[in-house]
Order: C-alpha cells, then structure tokens, then sequence
C-alpha cells in the first residue's frame, strides 16, 4: 500500500506530461518537414509536401464545351450591329404655283350678301383679282384671276408676260389706299374667300374687267364689260403695254461741233468794272 503511494504522483506527472504533448505538440506534428540526410553525398533533402487534388474525370468534357462555346460566340462578335430603320417620312406632293396651294388648302368660300363691308388695311396684292390681308387670301367675284406667271399673245404674235403687268397695274390703282371688303365677322368660312371688294366708290373686280386685266366670268355680272374690254384690245387682250419710261435724246455723234453758249446780254459788266462795298 505504501509503494501504490509512492507510485501515485509519478503517474500522475506521467499522464500530465502526456495530455501537455497531446495539446502543444500534436498540432505541430507533419507541418515539421522530414529531413533526409544522403548518404553518399552527405547532403540534406527536405520533401516538400504538397496538397494535391486528383482533377475530376469530366474536367475534359468541361473545358472542350467552354472552347465550343467561345466559338459560338466568336462569330456574333464579329457581326455588324444591326441597323435600325427610321420611320418612313409621309411624301407630299409639290405645288407648282399659288393657284394649286390655293386648292390644296382648300376652295375658297363665297361670303354671303348680309355680311358687312369690312376695311381691309395693308392690303397685298398678289395677283391681279386676289389680295391678302387680315390673314384671310381674298378672291374679287366674278372674274378669272389673272396669275402672276401668264403669259400673253396679241396681234404681232408676240408673248409677253401679262401677268406680271397686270399685277402691276392693280398695285398701282390700289396704291396706299385701303380697300373695303365684305367678310364674315368669324373664322367660319377660314382662310379662302370670295367676295366683292371697293375702292372708294368703284368696284375692284369691274375696274379690272374694264381695263382688260382680267377676264370676266362668262355668267357673271361683268360680262359685258369683259366683251367691250376684248374688242378694244385691252390689258392681256392687246399687245405688250409701250413702256412709260421718256425716251433718252442721242448722244452727240463723234466730231459734232456744240454751239458755244449765248451770252446774256442783260448781265454782262464793263471792263474793269468792280462791284460797290456792302452798305451797313
């Protein structure tokens, strides 16, 4: 019994010992690397250990589908992008003269008779028998008007751009003055209209049947003015207007002698004459 007790603490320090290598050392053991020393050459050789993984069997199959799939989408990069189309713009039909954007806007409305007399201040002329102003584009009734680009024959068979001289002469009838006209007091009827129009006491549309600058509707309250304008050869109904310009006097011919001036007898001064000092 008493060597059991002496024994006792020397176990005890043994097991003690024991679990202090298991705790400490343990962990540390194979991080040591073995040295190997050879024996022919007395050298030392350490065996590194390396963590090694086996590749997996479809690791093959794997990196041949990702080059197929590299290949598949090699060619969409070298596609061109895809252009976009833009929307088709609507096609409209070009209009050659006023006479056709009169149309495409619409036919001018006839102004009733009960409408009032409206003045129409800075009248344009655009034509001879159409007017703009008010922002309405205003048509005289019963006449053909006579379009800036006509153009004319009269008896020497020569043509001449009668629509032009028309549009002139109404301008000048016209002048400053301002027009009244009769239009209806909305916007109903919009913006082409027909309608009698006054200068003072006359009638636009029967000053310009008169004078041949526009023609006359066969069925209209001017027609016999139209006929007279016709036979007396009239506006676009006779020849190329003379021009109002004076004619220019020639010009002396080369070796032409000019007469000298006549002196003015009544202002001729005496020799040596000088004129008297200024009276204060």
């Amino acid at each position: 019994m008493a060597a059991y007790k002496q024994a006792l603490p020397a176990c005890l320090a043994a097991l003690t010992g024991t679990a202090l290598v298991a705790v400490f050392i343990a962990p540390f053991y194979g991080a040591l690397e073995p040295v190997i020393t050879d024996a022919a050459g007395g050298q030392s050789i350490i065996i590194e250990d390396f963590d090694y993984t086996e590749p997996e069997q479809n690791s093959g199959q794997d990196q041949s589908a990702t080059e197929n799939k590299g290949a598949d989408t090699a060619p969409e990069q070298d596609k061109a992008p895809e252009q976009t189309q833009e929307p088709a713009l609507p096609q409209t039909t070009p209009v050659e003269d006023e006479g056709a954007l009169a149309e495409a806007e619409g036919a001018a409305h006839l102004v009733p008779e009960d409408q009032p007399m409206q003045m129409l201040h800075g009248a344009i002329v655009v034509a001879a028998g159409r007017v703009e102003g008010s922002g309405r584009v205003i048509t005289l009734d019963d006449i053909v008007v006579t379009e800036v680009n006509e153009q004319c024959r009269g008896d020497n068979l020569m043509s001449w751009n009668c629509g032009i001289h028309a549009r002139t002469a109404f301008r000048s009838w016209l002048g400053s003055k301002t027009l009244n006209c009769r239009l209806p007091l909305d916007d109903s009827l919009g913006i082409q209209v027909t309608t009698n129009c006054e200068l003072g006491s006359e009638n636009a549309a029967l000053w310009l049947v008169r004078n041949g600058w526009v023609k006359a509707v066969e069925t209209g309250a001017y027609a016999e003015s139209g006929k007279e304008a016709e036979n007396a050869k009239r506006g676009i109904w006779g020849n190329k207007p003379v021009s109002m310009m004076p004619e220019l006097l020639p010009l002396p011919q080369p070796g032409m002698q000019i007469p000298p001036a006549i002196p003015d007898k009544n202002n001729e001064r005496p020799a040596g004459y000088f004129p008297p000092a200024p009276q204060n």
